[in-house]
């Protein structure tokens, strides 16, 4: 600091004597957009979140879609008052008693009033406010914490005064700056666009089942192949993407090849298949989708491809004596498929007729492997330590049945063997999530993150789709624990990677028609911090993700029916906002 600076300081300290200042900070003694570095007075600043520099003679904080930025200092003790001179901008002001992300408190500006936040366990409490007007762009805020005795005011006026004990260990205080809405850190409903239905069909089948990003297009599956009623067998179902480039719907033709010739014998505006469940996609080349309930006989079942660049699919029906193909998936350059046997299982040899399928030559020809789990059916291919599993049902705990399951397990040379599994390892406390009369759970959505392996798991439903219930994290083999997110009671439904992050889509039902839809980022799958969230009459069954603007496919159960169901949102990326502070000081009581 230079002599001119610690003139001026040591004067503004003489000044201020009686307050006994102890940090003070003009922002004016840097070289213009330098960091922020250490107070006037020589105290580091703390980087919490966000990004803040010094321009000029003042402090500026910039903030975009995820947590507010937040910038501290800590004098070890509740015995205090700290100030600062700010924009006039929503979600702006002071926090304190930080202990982390999830928990502290905070004074911010919201619309022509100042409010008192609670911060704790990720939950957001409003603990007081108090409604002010201000003519000039600057305001100035200051919080006085006497033990646990808070005072906060706005413009020398007292504005609001509680007592309230919690996080009376953690001293760390600071400047807090809003996120992409002002009011409560996460983006506003208003944002929240609507597309369109590109599903014309009853609200159960218009259910957007998988949103799958490939070419910048987002691909869309909707149908229903359950056998029961609501929109029971609704089938056929057209191939529909959202265009990111020209903003509309479209729908693409699919031709029908015979695999050993490459005739196209066939051209139609959709998949002879009851519902697209979910689009499969291993490099940046070619997407899959999985034949998940064909319209024809059963001597074969259908899968799809489509290469980049081309504006039409391929389907190969050569998939041998197979109800369902419900995953399809490329390991060691091998193509695996998981189905379900229309043929007739010979009970001397106990097999189940949950097919596991294998073709060498990209899909062209197919012979079984052999078959997994209990029940008929191969749900999933999820790859854990190198090795690829295809996974079938799962049993909750009961008292007649074990909860011990036979996994096929492809090893890394593509040599064939099996694994126990056991239920109540793989899905985290489902003795207590499935209701007592349900037998049957399977998992869902299985993505690698890192070294370990994320999936959603709940109960079968409606013939063979899945009331998610919960998300595991597994490191190995009947090694899982839950993932409880900071709104505890939040159901997930979709996931997906995003530049380093794993991104979650949940809801919180609140009551009939009244549910909050969420989502959590995570980048060691330990630490989740909502990204946004906002208000449906329905949840959203599945997302996706685009220069971090995000797309919303909404969904309903078998009971609730709702109209909302297979309506396509949009989210927009948030623009940085910029806060402008000056003159921050702190003082002992």
């Amino acid at each position: 600091m230079s002599d001119e600076s610690l003139g001026r300081v040591y004067s503004l300290r003489r000044g201020l004597a009686r307050q006994k200042v102890v940090i003070y900070d003009s922002f004016a003694f840097r070289p213009a957009n330098s960091d922020v570095g250490e107070a006037d007075t020589g105290q580091l600043w703390k980087l919490i979140s966000g990004n803040w520099r010094v321009d000029g003679t003042s402090l500026l904080s910039e903030t975009g879609t995820d947590m507010p930025a937040m910038l501290g200092q800590d004098l070890g003790t509740n015995q205090m008052k700290f100030q600062v001179d700010v924009s006039n901008a929503a979600g702006a002001g002071l926090f304190f008693r930080y202990k982390d992300k999830n928990n502290y408190m905070a004074l911010r500006i919201e619309e022509d009033q100042l409010v008192l936040h609670k911060y704790k366990a990720g939950v957001t409490y409003k603990m007081g406010s108090f409604a002010y007007e201000s003519t000039t762009d600057m305001i100035t805020l200051s919080v006085v914490q006497d033990g646990d005795s808070i005072l906060a005011s706005v413009n020398s006026t007292t504005a609001i005064t509680l007592n309230d004990g919690d996080f009376m260990d953690y001293t760390i205080f600071g400047l807090i700056s809003p996120s992409a809405d002002p009011l409560t850190g996460a983006i506003p409903p208003a944002s929240v666009e609507y597309l369109g239905t590109p599903s014309n069909k009853a609200s159960y089948a218009r259910n957007v089942w998988d949103m799958q990003l490939f070419d910048d297009k987002i691909y869309i599956g909707q149908g229903n192949s359950s056998n029961s009623p609501p929109a029971a067998k609704a089938g056929p179902n057209p191939i529909v993407y959202y265009d990111l480039v020209r903003n509309q719907f479209v729908t693409e033709k699919v031709n029908t090849v015979n695999p050993a010739t490459g005739a196209v014998t066939a051209v139609k505006t959709y998949v002879d298949e009851e519902q697209i469940d979910r689009y499969r996609a291993f490099d940046d080349d070619r997407l899959y989708i999985p034949g998940h309930d064909a319209t024809e006989s059963s001597s074969f079942a259908n899968f799809y491809f489509k290469n980049r660049n081309e504006d039409q699919w391929t389907k190969y029906r050569n998939i041998p004596q197979q109800y369902h193909v419900y995953d399809i998936y490329r390991y060691r350059n091998v193509l695996f498929a998981a189905g379900n046997r229309s043929g007739r299982i010979d009970p001397n040899k106990q097999e189940t007729g949950s097919d596991v399928l294998r073709s060498d030559n990209n899909g062209a020809t197919w012979y079984r492997i052999g078959d997994t789990a209990i029940g008929d059916r191969a749900y999933n291919f999820f790859e854990l330590r190198g090795k690829l599993y295809a996974s079938g049902l799962f049993m909750p705990l009961d008292s007649l049945l074990n909860s011990h399951t036979r996994i096929l397990t492809i090893n890394e040379d593509l040599s064939l063997g099996y694994t126990l599994f056991t239920g109540t390892l793989m899905m985290p406390d489902i003795k207590k999530l499935v209701p007592s009369n349900t037998l049957y759970c399977r998992i869902s959505r299985p993505i690698n993150s890192g070294d370990k392996l994320l999936y959603l798991y709940g109960e079968v439903t409606n013939d063979h789709q899945i009331k998610e219930r919960a998300m595991a994290a597994a490191s190995d083999v009947n090694q899982a624990v839950r993932v409880v997110f900071p709104d505890a009671n939040a159901i997930p439904t979709d996931i997906i990677n995003r530049n380093g992050k794993t991104y979650v889509l949940t809801y919180t039902r609140h009551s009939a028609g009244d549910y909050t839809i969420r989502v959590y980022q995570s980048a060691d799958l330990t630490s989740w911090e909502e990204v946004l969230h906002f208000k449906q009459n329905t949840f959203a069954k599945s997302f996706e993700e685009y220069n971090g603007t995000f797309y919303f496919g909404l969904g309903t159960d078998t009971t609730s029916q709702s109209s909302s169901s297979g309506k396509i949102l949009r989210i927009p990326s948030q623009p940085v906002r910029t806060v402008r502070w000056n003159d921050f000081q702190a003082s002992l009581l």
